[in-house]
Order: C-alpha cells, then sequence, then structure tokens
C-alpha cells in the first residue's frame, strides 16, 4: 500500500529500493514527482481521501513496478550458484549475451 487517506509514501518509505544494487535515488526523485504531481490535484480537487490518492499507486506500478519485478527476478537467478556459473562460462564465449546482460544490470 503506497496511499491511504492523507498519507503517501515515497523511495524507500514505499520500498522502491533496487533489489539488485541496493539503490534507490533515482526511485525515490521519481516517486516524489509523481505524489508531488497527486498532491496537487487533490489540492485542486480538494480531496485527499484514499479512493482519490489511490491515483499514485496506479502511476507507481505503471513506472517503477515493472522494473523492480525484473530486477528481484534477476537478483533470485543470482542466489543460484550453479546457474551463474554456466552464464558466466556461456557468456565468456558470446559477446552479444554478454552486452545484452550489461545492458540489463
Amino acid at each position: 500500500m503506497l496511499s491511504a487517506k492523507n498519507v503517501l509514501l515515497c523511495g524507500d518509505a514505499a520500498s522502491l529500493i533496487d533489489p539488485l544494487n541496493g539503490e534507490g535515488i533515482g526511485n525515490a526523485m521519481l516517486s516524489g514527482q509523481l505524489a508531488a504531481e497527486q498532491i496537487q490535484k487533490s489540492f485542486a480537487a480538494q480531496n485527499f481521501s484514499a479512493e482519490f490518492l489511490r491515483q499514485y499507486n496506479q502511476f507507481i506500478h505503471q513506472k517503477l513496478i515493472p522494473e523492480l519485478k525484473q530486477k528481484l527476478f534477476m537478483q533470485k537467478m543470482f542466489n543460484r550458484p550453479w546457474l551463474i556459473n554456466r552464464l558466466v562460462s556461456f557468456g565468456a564465449s558470446n559477446k552479444w549475451f554478454r552486452e545484452f546482460v550489461g545492458k540489463k544490470l
């Protein structure tokens, strides 16, 4: 839950931390910007209800959650040493694969 009546959570408070590298400043800044936009809408409408603020959740889910889910999946894969060993071996002989993985990290 990222929002409730009179409340919007951003950055670390919203658990928008990159699961691969622990960074969160970019996500914190984007979520802060989206929260500010939602707050402006709330003041314009004089509506701070949980239902109205739920729009913020939708923005976060559209902008940040898909990438965070992908990186969480990658983190889980990295916890399998046998898989990492095979990928490293494969990457040692395949330039395309190395570049592809490098862009995703």
